[in-house]
């Protein structure tokens, strides 16, 4: 990263479209041709995509399915957290100094919500 640390990077807004909030999310990756999912927890989000660090490479423009899990915040409901199911395109990939983490910009292309008693992922 040339001496750039990561929260000069993960606080950068200039190239972003929507306000992104730091928010951390846990946040599952199941990619084709792989078995075991890739597991990490959001940096921050916002509408329409989100930030995380994790061990393994990604490719720029790839398309990847993963499950973000979320508070739900809904008084009257016994679901303490919400699944969303999504579609998202890795925008940026980013090979950060030390622990062999790689930053991903992630954008949302679909989504839909999961209904999985108690909001927690298996």
């Amino acid at each position: 990263m040339n001496g750039t640390t990561f929260e000069e990077v993960a606080g950068q807004a200039d190239r972003r479209n929507r306000i992104r909030t730091q928010v951390h999310c846990p946040v599952r990756f199941l990619r084709s041709g792989t078995m075991e999912p890739l597991e990490t927890t959001t940096q921050n989000l916002s509408s329409d995509g989100f930030y995380c660090l994790i061990k393994s490479p990604f490719v720029a423009d790839e398309s990847v399915a993963c499950t973000l899990s979320l508070p739900a915040h809904q008084p009257h409901s016994t679901e303490q957290m919400l699944l969303l199911e999504c579609k998202v395109r890795i925008i940026r990939v980013e090979v950060l100094d030390g622990d062999g983490l790689y930053g991903i910009g992630c954008r949302i292309e679909d989504y839909c919500f999961l209904h999985i008693p108690n909001g927690k992922l298996a």
